[in-house]
C-alpha cells in the first residue's frame, strides 16, 4: 500500500469500512469553498441583509421612529424660542402652529405616541400603558393620561412625579 498524504487510508472501527484520506481532504475542501462562498455573500449582499431579514441592527445604531419625531418637535420649540424669544403658546391649537405644524396632523398618536407640546416642553402619551426606565434602569410605568414631560433646550426627560428617565427606553406594553 502506498503512503502519501492523498492515499492515507481512514478505517472506520464499527463499519470496517476503508475511505481513502483523499476524500476527507476533498470533503474539508468542500465545507471551506460553502465558507468562502457565505463570507463572500454577505460581504456583498451587506446593507442589504436588513431588507431581507427585518430590521436587523448590523453593527449600526437605528433611532427609534418617536425619537425623530421628538427631535423634531425640540428643534422647532427652540428655533421658535430663538426667533421670538419666547416659548410657544401652550394651548389649543397654538401649540402646534407656533411650531409650524399642522394640528390635524397630531390630533391622534403618531409613531405610537400622542404628542402635546406644551411651551417650553414637549409631552408623550399613549392610549395604553408605556413603560421607560429610569436613570437607574428600572422600568417605570407611565400610565394612560400620565405625560412623559421633555424639556426643548435640554433634551431631559421626566415622568410627571418628576422622576428622570431615559428616553431611549420607552417601550409600550403589548
Amino acid at each position: 500500500m502506498k503512503r502519501g498524504i492523498l492515499n492515507i487510508v481512514l478505517r472506520t472501527e464499527n463499519r470496517g469500512s476503508k475511505q481513502s484520506g483523499g476524500a476527507a481532504i476533498e470533503y474539508a475542501a468542500l465545507l471551506a469553498s460553502i465558507a468562502a462562498m457565505i463570507v463572500v455573500s454577505v460581504s456583498l449582499l451587506g446593507s442589504n441583509l436588513s431588507g431581507i431579514f427585518g430590521n436587523l441592527n448590523f453593527g449600526q445604531p437605528q433611532q427609534l421612529p418617536f425619537m425623530a419625531t421628538l427631535n423634531m418637535f425640540e428643534t422647532r420649540t427652540m428655533n421658535f424660542y430663538n426667533a421670538n424669544h419666547a416659548w410657544p403658546r401652550s394651548w389649543g391649537t397654538y401649540r402646534f402652529s407656533d411650531i409650524g405644524l399642522n394640528p390635524a396632523d397630531y390630533q391622534g398618536a403618531v409613531n405610537a405616541v400622542i404628542w402635546n407640546p406644551n411651551g417650553d416642553k414637549i409631552g408623550l402619551n399613549s392610549t395604553s400603558i408605556m413603560y421607560v426606565n429610569d436613570l437607574s434602569g428600572v422600568a417605570q410605568p407611565v400610565y394612560v393620561g400620565q405625560n412623559i414631560w421633555c424639556q426643548a433646550a435640554t433634551g431631559v426627560c421626566s415622568l410627571s412625579n418628576g422622576t428622570a428617565v431615559n428616553i431611549q427606553t420607552l417601550k409600550l406594553s403589548n
